[in-house]
């Protein structure tokens, strides 16, 4: 907030060069209660910090960005010879693929390209995967290979709630010899009657059809047609730690296989909300803080204009006990506004000033030194404390780094200069010793040597 050179208390208009210490108290209550922007600003970029490190730390250990990416614009089509290449590309990457990898996919493979047992010792097995490792009571999934490329394949059993779910094909992507076998089995199971009904007059008219067909009954469509005619949805993964079973004991993967899960959704609804909770936690400080960005502006608006030129009177003054302890010393009539012009007013008529310091005499003829962190030049240069009073009968010593005075327990404190002075030579011990020997008998009398 830029000073002005002028400020208005109670709607009357001071000059901020002649009464320095109650414009610096003015300042210093406009700048309590309008928040710097760039605390604001600071929390903001923090915030943004902080989030995106755990986003980072996320992306590392889950990771959760691939999630997203997949989850976002997958499932990707692939054709059998799409597949193949990819499946090279994942055995051979694995895990090393950070910044990105196709994992979530829908796969064409073919009419018959799907081998439902796995044949061990010339004998046709099937691997299972249950939902008790120990009882074996209940089948979830069951794993079978392809032929080209070498994987498995996870599908859920009737076991499995994901059996029965409409899985999100693409259909327009299928090719030519894909959509006859699926029409073809869709078709075998209507009569006569509703095949005279049928009219394809192109591929949108089929498109349509296999889909209403999947939303009526979409058990009996992933039942007939899925394994049948070749077309999948899941995520490729490494199932080398899954727990799987032949009918004569446990089955083991090598590190080296790769499987498409068909049995669960891709982006797991853990991951959800992991990223639900992190982004509204987000959100919330960032809405916050957004608020606080404009409730600066609004009150930087009520300051700059309607306070700075006397529209409204000034907001309530929250003063520093300090400056009311200050002030209290004078015994000065009238509130703390009063008190504060009357004490600038001293200042401005007191024949003995130097640099910071000012020696005021009151009606009572007592004599006080104000050492001020306000330069009677400079008024825009100030302190969170802007004066201190010091009675001349209550100084004892007057040395290079400041005053030494007695307090109300008649303790001996020092009271330093508030800064470096801003003459060439800093002669204020010098000059306050001398000019009080010349005008305070009472100094004079108690002045320690």
């Amino acid at each position: 907030m830029k000073p002005a050179t002028t400020f208005y208390l109670h709607r009357i208009l001071y000059s901020s060069k002649e009464y320095p210490l109650t414009y610096s108290v003015y300042l210093q209550n406009l700048r309590s209660q309008l928040p710097e922007k760039s605390i604001s600003i600071k929390r903001l970029k923090y915030l943004l910090i902080i989030f995106i490190g755990i986003f980072l730390l996320f992306s590392i250990l889950l990771p959760t960005h691939i999630y997203v990416t997949n989850a976002i614009f997958g499932p990707y089509h692939l054709t059998l010879s799409e597949l193949i290449k990819h499946v090279k590309d994942y055995k051979k990457n694995g895990e090393r693929w950070k910044s990105y990898r196709m994992e979530y996919i829908q796969v064409e493979f073919g009419e018959g390209n799907i081998l439902n047992p796995e044949i061990i010792n010339n004998k046709t097995q099937n691997i299972r995967r249950y939902s008790d490792a120990w009882k074996k009571d209940r089948i979830i999934a069951t794993y079978k290979k392809l032929k080209n490329p070498k994987m498995y394949i996870k599908l859920p059993t009737k076991n499995s709630n994901h059996f029965h779910s409409e899985f999100p094909f693409d259909f327009t992507k299928f090719s030519y010899e894909t959509l006859k076998c699926i029409l073809r089995i869709l078709l075998q199971t209507k009569s006569q009657e509703d095949l005279n009904n049928l009219e394809f007059n192109d591929k949108i008219d089929i498109f349509n059809f296999i889909k209403n067909e999947y939303s009526k009954n979409a058990t009996e469509f992933n039942v007939g047609i899925l394994t049948k005619c070749g077309i999948l949805i899941g995520f490729l993964y490494k199932p080398m730690y899954e727990i799987a079973f032949l009918p004569t004991g446990r089955y083991l993967f090598s590190p080296n296989d790769i499987s498409l899960d068909a049995t669960r959704q891709y982006f797991s609804t853990y991951i959800l909300y992991v990223l639900i909770i992190c982004c509204t936690l987000f959100l919330g400080v960032f809405l916050y803080t957004f608020f606080n960005v404009i409730q600066y502006y609004i009150k930087r608006f009520r300051f700059e204009i309607f306070e700075r030129y006397g529209f409204f009177s000034a907001t309530k003054y929250v003063f520093n006990k300090n400056v009311e302890d200050e002030l209290w010393l004078l015994n000065l009539p009238g509130n703390i506004y009063e008190q504060l012009i009357q004490l600038d007013d001293l200042i401005n008529r007191s024949t003995h000033k130097y640099s910071k310091i000012a020696i005021i005499n009151l009606p009572n003829n007592h004599q006080y030194v104000v050492i001020s962190s306000v330069d009677h030049v400079d008024v825009n240069n100030f302190e969170e404390r802007p004066f201190t009073i010091c009675p001349v009968s209550d100084i004892r010593k007057i040395v290079s780094e400041g005053i030494y005075c007695i307090n109300d327990s008649n303790v001996e404190v020092q009271i330093r200069w508030p800064s470096k002075s801003l003459l060439k030579e800093d002669c204020r011990a010098e000059w306050l010793h001398s000019k009080l020997l010349e005008i305070s008998e009472k100094y004079r009398q108690q002045f320690v040597y």
